[in-house]
């Protein structure tokens, strides 16, 4: 549909408007109370046509997070503080997913450098910047350059590590009857 809603103190604003028509604009007024309700909480929903998903942010209803979406994760390394959630915002903010499963996305960082380096010029921008419809979330650069890299230095260390019968075999290899090969 590509519909975004919005409140404008008490009336519901919608674009494009040629999109909202018959049923769907029907449906719009008998919801209006509620809608402008959730949209002054500080919400901006938007339903994107090709998927039919609602995108909600920043605070996430727990309805719409009650069946996440099918994914692989890595497990969250346990020695990360509580105040990373804080951070998934950043990364997927309009992922659905639980708090836990949006975590794993820092494992997924593919060029730390680089979004660090973002990360210091949105926030050098001050409230004004991307962040602020989020919430300016303040966040901690010491912090999440530890995260960024830990999860590299995980990556690269999964990358390089051989399954345990695979090391057995290759130290096998270079040994001979009579010892070690030299």
């Amino acid at each position: 549909l590509g519909v975004t809603l919005a409140a404008d103190g008490d009336r519901l604003r919608f674009r494009p408007r040629d999109k909202v028509t018959g049923e769907l604009l029907d449906r719009l007024r008998a919801h209006k109370s509620d809608l402008l309700a959730m949209l002054r909480a500080g919400n901006r929903y938007e339903t994107h046509g090709t998927t039919a998903e609602t995108v909600v942010s920043p605070a996430v209803p727990q309805a719409a997070v009650a069946a996440p979406r099918p994914r692989s994760t890595v497990p969250v390394p346990v020695e990360w503080p509580a105040a990373a959630a804080d951070f998934c915002w950043l990364l997927a903010p309009d992922d659905l997913s639980p708090v836990p499963f949006r975590l794993n996305a820092w494992t997924e960082v593919r060029d730390a450098g680089k979004m660090l380096r973002w990360l210091r010029a949105d926030i050098g921008r001050g409230p004004s910047g991307p962040r602020a419809f989020y919430g300016a979330m303040q966040r901690d650069l010491q912090d999440l350059q530890r995260f960024a890299l830990a999860a590299a230095d995980e990556r690269q260390r999964k990358s390089h590590r051989m399954p345990q019968d695979e090391r057995g075999r290759a130290a096998m290899t270079q040994t001979s009857d009579s010892g070690p090969m030299r």
